[in-house]
């Protein structure tokens, strides 16, 4: 089986995560391309084959913003940052994720992250990782990835 060499790696995330067209390959001419990647924090496992971006999403209250996830990051080298090294390339958020802060209920633990392009809604998931750590979530938290906190790696 063949590997992507690094420099593919990289392309590939600036594509994904920057919108960075790549000649001859891939441009970002579409109509409505993504703009924004939304990190849903998630309650459960998820898994490569997870299809939604709701599929086990928080639900504490203060999390959505109406109907719309609160927690958002550009798709753009001032969201991502796109790098390679000792054969891995990462893209890694460039700012602060922020997420509503828990004003009711019961605490709830997250403990996955799926990521996707719908600011609402069941929305297509594209990423999905398993958190470090657990987040507990009680009232007066505000759930956050600070800048760099957020690793997502192509190897």
């Amino acid at each position: 089986m063949a590997n992507l060499v690094d420099a593919m790696e990289l392309k590939l995330l600036q594509l994904i995560f920057n919108a960075t067209n790549w000649a001859n390959i891939a441009d970002n001419t579409a109509t409505a391309p993504v703009t924004v990647w939304y990190p849903s924090l998630q309650t459960a496992a998820v898994s490569d084959t997870t299809t939604t971006q709701s599929v086990s999403e928080a639900a504490y209250t203060g999390y959505l913003s109406g109907s719309n996830r609160t927690g958002s990051a550009a798709r753009t080298s001032g969201g991502w940052t796109c790098a390679t090294g000792a054969g891995v390339s990462t893209a890694i958020n460039a700012a602060t994720i922020s997420y509503g802060v828990a004003t009711a209920g019961t605490p709830e633990t997250e403990t996955y992250i799926v990521i996707g392009p719908a600011l609402s809604g069941a929305g297509t998931a594209y990423l999905w990782g398993q958190l470090t750590n657990s987040l507990v979530v009680n009232i007066g938290i505000t759930p956050q990835f600070a800048a760099g906190a957020l690793v997502c790696e192509a190897k």
